[in-house]
């Protein structure tokens, strides 16, 4: 009698099963994947998912910036940047508070000290 016993432990002793089942509902199409590797190959083939991966892109509003000072127009601001340091520079020193650096033999003006000295030396200094 008692291995009758010690069997029917036995048989009354529930094991967890190494599987654990895992219901997945893709949240596009509602399709049901029971199985975790069958997520990703659902995911890649999802016609709604594609779809919407695929979709046009935003158009493109172009952006233009245009000189305060003359009638020249960029698409990039530090474009416009570059045309105002190099043709509006007194205009642009006084916008944002640079010091305006200018050579006493030419004409020569900058935002940068060591610009100025580089210009004196290159044509101004004898050799």
């Amino acid at each position: 009698m008692d291995r009758e016993n010690s069997s029917d432990d036995m048989e009354k002793v529930n094991l967890p099963s190494k599987k654990k089942e895992l219901i997945w509902t893709c949240p596009i199409c509602l399709t049901v994947i029971k199985h975790r590797q069958n997520i990703q190959r659902h995911q890649a083939i999802c016609t709604l998912v594609k779809v919407k991966k695929i979709s046009k892109p935003k158009e493109k509003i172009p952006l233009i910036f245009n000189c305060e000072y003359c009638h020249a127009t960029f698409s990039l601001q530090k474009s416009l940047k570059a045309h105002t340091k190099r043709n509006h520079l007194e205009q642009y020193c006084l916008q944002n508070e640079s010091t305006l650096f200018k050579c006493s033999q030419c004409d020569f003006k900058t935002t940068g000290e060591k610009y100025l000295k580089t210009h004196f030396s290159k044509f101004h200094m004898q050799k």
